[in-house]
């Protein structure tokens, strides 16, 4: 009765094992230790059954001649050998990321020698089968030890991968406890047991775990990419100063601030002049390099606030901060940083730039767009006047 129980409860432990490798089946890890675990759940299922058979042999439900008793028993000791080298691989390719040189070596030689020890009682007397059954559990356990020593030697990447690695060191040890447990009390499954415990515990707190991980770390980079393509949206292509769109939304924070009180800016609108002659006479790609160049000289003179190029040869910044403060030597900033980009450049023609710069008035102004439409006209009266000055 003893070995029947024993036989039901593996094969439990079997199905349980199998429902595990299913629902492993159905994540989607996309990492190379995924189909390693996978395999790691079939063959201890294989095992499991293959062990629920042995000990039906040897129940009063079941007679078998000694050969198909043994070559049950072979199929059990191989089918365990190989489920522990799929962990200890699993193990490895978990910590890092691939296997190979000695290690397989050293593996597929002890495949090796449990093939040849499991077979052996087939040949041998009572005496030697004892010595060989004792050398086979030893041979699986070294496959765990290796495990256990890999994850002792790595270093965690963070603290979530700092638990699991903890957590994957204890649960191995389960089958090796089983199964010295099961030296020590004949006839109970510890060792079954701790196989299907390692198969249960490393799914809910490992895989799963590393799933919800992976998703979160997917979750994460979307995230940034929305950030990143957010961004880019609100960038010029050409010059990579903010687009319209962003002088936009900062034109609205603005407004939100001046119906709140206490807004304090002032709005500088910029044309790049001469643009159109400049294109005709020596091309769009010079052209494109002025506006450029452009960009940089206003970043130069406005150093607290934005550069908007809100379109083909028109640039805005809403100014704030320190370029406030001294909002007075705005102008001669912006002319000073012409001036000096002009001498270091060596394109065919000289950049000049038409500022317009206008305070928020709270008895004038409503909105940002307000101050802009003033600062626009001060920018034309500006342009006129540079003009008149070259005649």
């Amino acid at each position: 009765m003893l070995y029947a129980l024993y036989a039901e409860l593996s094969a439990v432990f079997a199905v349980v094992t199998l429902i595990l490798g299913h629902f492993v089946r159905t994540m989607t890890l996309g990492d190379k230790a995924q189909p390693i675990f996978q395999r790691f759940l079939m063959w201890s299922a294989v095992y499991l059954v293959t062990d629920a058979l042995w000990s039906l042999f040897e129940s009063e439900f079941m007679n078998a001649t000694t050969g198909a008793y043994n070559v049950i028993g072979a199929a059990c000791f191989i089918s365990s050998g190989i489920a522990a080298m799929m962990w200890a691989r699993y193990i490895l390719v978990y910590v890092r990321g691939r296997t190979g040189g000695a290690y397989d070596v050293l593996c597929s030689s002890i495949l090796a020698a449990i093939v040849i020890c499991a077979i052996g009682p087939l040949f041998l007397t009572n005496r030697g089968i004892l010595f060989l059954r004792i050398l086979l559990f030893l041979l699986i356990f070294s496959y765990y030890i290796i495990a256990d020593v890999v994850l002792l030697a790595s270093k965690a990447a963070d603290e979530f991968h700092q638990v699991r690695r903890n957590l994957a060191i204890l649960f191995t040890f389960m089958p090796v406890v089983g199964g010295l447990f099961q030296f020590l009390v004949k006839g109970n499954p510890f060792y079954p047991a701790g196989v299907m415990l390692l198969c249960l515990c490393s799914t809910c707190f490992i895989v799963t775990r590393e799933e919800s991980h992976s998703y979160a770390r997917e979750a994460d980079d979307f995230r940034h990419d929305a950030e990143t393509a957010m961004e880019l949206s609100r960038k010029d292509g050409l010059t990579g100063a903010k687009n319209r769109m962003a002088f936009e939304e900062a034109s609205n924070a603005m407004t939100e601030q001046i119906a709140s009180g206490g807004a304090e800016f002032a709005v500088a609108m910029m044309d790049v002049n001469n643009l159109k002659e400049i294109n005709d006479t020596y091309g769009h790609e010079l052209g494109d390099q002025i506006l450029i160049l452009a960009a940089r000289a206003l970043e130069t003179a406005f150093l607290s606030s934005e550069i908007y190029r809100i379109g083909g040869d028109e640039y805005a910044s809403i100014i704030v901060g320190s370029d406030y403060t001294f909002l007075d030597d705005a102008a001669a900033r912006v002319e000073a940083a012409v001036k000096r980009y002009n001498i270091g450049s060596d394109l065919s023609c000289d950049l000049s730039i038409a500022v317009g710069i206008v305070r928020y008035d709270p008895s004038r102004d409503d909105t940002c767009s307000d101050v802009m439409r003033r600062a626009d006209v001060a920018m034309y009266e500006r342009k006129r006047e540079m003009k008149a000055a070259i005649r």
